[in-house]
């Protein structure tokens, strides 16, 4: 059953099959290009069929702390010190990936540059503990909170500060969630010149945050938040 907004837009997920293929509009053949696209034209072309491919939900949290006072110490792909009081910094991502269960549980997810989350995720010069993460995969009740952390530049003390929606872990997690994942970041590197250095954009890119799932606890949500052609929706199983 798909949900949106407190509507049910469809009941059940269908399967086409040989014998409901004839509702389906047929696939058009691909066509070999006689010019191959440029690599803008591309992303704006996985762009576009992205959005027809339904991604879940996640909210990664971590604890805030000093990132580099002066512009000069600024590295590429961090932002100048925000001006918060809180202690957690969170952020709204639909570039979550589960990597392996064996030998060791990993998940992923990417950053876009530049990027406050990925500056309080990057280990330290000095730091010797692993950089503690928590991932929250989202519930339809958690659509509230995921709009707010997907706006930049705001003050997030307040969404934090609605004790009943988060429980008592450091980094918290939230309570209505589906469930979460408690991770430690293991790596992490700068995509912008992964597949090569010959491009003429500007953009920083993203950064890929690889982690080690330590916990994972099953929340009291019943229903799967999704992102699909830039609106929100839930889902739950058929009953």
């Amino acid at each position: 059953m798909l949900v949106r907004g407190g509507r049910i837009v469809s009941r059940g997920v269908r399967v086409l099959s040989s014998t409901t293929a004839g509702a389906a509009k047929p696939m058009s053949t691909t066509t070999a290009r006689q010019v191959a696209p440029s690599e803008a034209e591309v992303g704006v072309q996985m762009r576009e069929v992205l959005r027809s491919f339904a991604q879940p939900v996640v909210v990664a949290v971590a604890r805030t702390r000093d990132v580099p006072s002066s512009s000069a110490s600024i590295t590429p792909g961090s932002l100048p010190p925000a001006a918060s009081s809180s202690k957690y910094h969170g952020a709204t991502l639909t570039s979550f990936a589960s990597l392996t269960l064996e030998p060791h549980p990993l998940v992923a997810f990417s950053l876009r540059l530049p990027s406050r989350m990925a500056d309080y995720l990057r280990p330290q010069p000095d730091q010797t503990a692993p950089t503690p993460v928590t991932v929250s995969l989202l519930s339809g009740a958690n659509q509230p909170v995921a709009d707010a952390l997907a706006r930049p530049g705001q003050d997030q003390a307040p969404i934090f500060a609605v004790q009943e929606c988060w429980d008592d872990g450091d980094p918290p997690a939230l309570t209505s969630a589906v469930g979460c994942l408690r991770c430690e970041v293991c790596y992490s590197v700068p995509l912008r010149h992964v597949g090569g250095k010959d491009t003429t954009s500007t953009a920083e890119g993203s950064e890929l945050f690889i982690c080690r799932v330590v916990d994972a606890i099953k929340s009291k949500g019943e229903d799967s938040l999704i992102h699909y052609q830039r609106d929100y929706y839930s889902v739950r199983s058929k009953d």
